[in-house]
């Protein structure tokens, strides 16, 4: 099994994934971005630049996953988009975009995160920037203009209530607090296993603060991603009896305090006009089934996005975009099951690690529900946020077939029922929307 192994020089390694963690740093926390240390210089994309150079000089093998087949196969549908819809010359902006907050960190951070170590370094710094969020966050609130801390812009303030949010592309409410879903998973596994106390109790406050700043975010994918993975919390804690029953005792509950600041119904103005965007997201489908109208070309169709990733998906890159992209998802998810299933000798010298590799993946899918549930309700297809979880998910997986714990074939055995699944969800999915229009 040696030809699934990733051979790195150890120097050259290290010093790779030294510049990952910076552009992890410049990608989530973004000083560069802060009101009061703004510099117009493009750090994120000069830095993803040097690690890419960094990559294809000392990571040998390449990954050539299936994976990163279906990455490129997007580009490729995007590119038939461009084609098919008249904006070939335009095709080339699209394209990068894609590469390099897709396709190029996905390769990075699989092909750096060779170790166990690696991974909660990394993990590290998302929960540092999940902290710098909500302190700006709070700084928001108390704030009588709603400027924040590092906030470049004013907190919003309108029908709806009060949204915190952060700087770049965390600027949208709906994109911190989906980053801050992501988190949560994090913050209870570093918790989980801490050597001490101190560090036990502070990955326990994180996580309450994070949950906080998911509240201020007023996000309402936000927080029905945070309730399904505090629901996956109850459950990997107490089982299946016990996490039934406590939704149904909680569900009231959660109801009442959902209404008293922003009311997911069919009844409320702006979630008819969300059910009115799906639809207008299937008509465009119609209009072009097979690669859709675009990326990025909702909003020339419709006066208001999508407010969901998968209708978004559908209607820009088709049925061939949607089912490459699910397959994504649904493989990933298929495949840290498989892990977190995985019988191991415990005479494997190796056992401790793995256990701890089976953890982490365990965590892992939870953070992915809680992507799969937020994105029912804001159009995040292409975030750089789910390309880099992704990695992350996927990494586990490399890591243990170099540990030749599992075969790397196992990842192509899935993907026959990746693609059907993917296919089925597309039907589910209109007929969901019809029944709520």
């Amino acid at each position: 099994m040696r030809r699934h192994t990733v051979d790195i020089s150890p120097k050259a390694s290290s010093f790779g994934f030294f510049f990952l963690v910076i552009y992890s740093c410049l990608v989530f926390i973004r000083p560069h971005e802060w009101s009061w240390l703004t510099i117009d210089f493009p750090f994120i994309r000069t830095m993803l630049i040097i690690t890419f150079i960094a990559y294809l000089a000392s990571v040998k093998p390449k990954n050539t996953s299936i994976h990163v087949t279906v990455l490129f196969l997007l580009l490729f549908v995007m590119l038939m988009s461009e084609l098919r819809n008249g904006r070939l010359s335009y095709s080339f902006p699209v394209l990068m975009d894609f590469l390099s907050t897709a396709i190029i960190p996905y390769l990075l951070f699989t092909g750096f995160l060779i170790s166990y170590e690696r991974h909660v370094v990394i993990m590290k710094v998302m929960i540092i920037a999940a902290l710098f969020m909500v302190y700006n966050g709070y700084t928001q609130v108390i704030s009588i203009d709603g400027v924040g801390w590092v906030s470049s812009t004013d907190f919003r303030s309108d029908m709806d209530g009060l949204q915190a949010r952060y700087v770049g592309f965390l600027n949208d409410p709906n994109d911190m607090g989906m980053f801050l879903v992501m988190c949560l998973p994090f913050s209870y596994f570093l918790a989980k296993n801490s050597r001490n106390a101190f560090s036990k109790y502070f990955y326990i406050c994180t996580l309450i603060l994070v949950l906080t700043g998911i509240y201020w975010s007023q996000s309402r994918g936000s927080i029905l991603g945070a309730l399904v993975v505090l629901a996956s919390f109850f459950y990997i804690k107490y089982g299946k009896v016990k996490t039934f029953f406590l939704s149904m005792v909680s569900l009231p509950i959660i109801v009442v305090v959902l209404s008293k600041f922003r009311t997911i119904s069919t009844e409320d103005a702006s979630a008819n006009a969300r059910i009115e965007a799906w639809y207008q997201g299937i008509l465009m489908f119609k209009y072009r089934p097979i690669v859709g109208v675009g990326k990025d070309s909702f909003l020339e169709h419709h006066y208001k996005t999508a407010h969901n990733s998968y209708v978004l998906i559908m209607s820009e890159l088709g049925a061939l975009g949607y089912i490459l992209w699910t397959f994504l998802l649904i493989s990933t998810f298929f495949i840290l099951n498989k892990i977190i299933h995985l019988n191991v000798d415990s005479l494997n010298p190796k056992h401790e690690l793995i256990k701890k590799e089976k953890d982490l993946a365990l965590f892992c899918i939870v953070g992915l529900l809680g992507y799969l549930s937020t994105a029912f309700f804001i159009s995040r297809s292409y975030v750089i946020i789910l390309y880099i979880f992704m990695a992350l998910c996927m990494s586990i997986f490399f890591r243990l077939c170099t540990l030749e714990v599992i075969d790397k074939s196992e990842l192509v055995k899935l993907s026959p029922k990746s693609f059907i699944y993917g296919s089925m969800s597309l039907i589910v999915l209109y007929f969901v929307i019809r029944l709520l229009l």
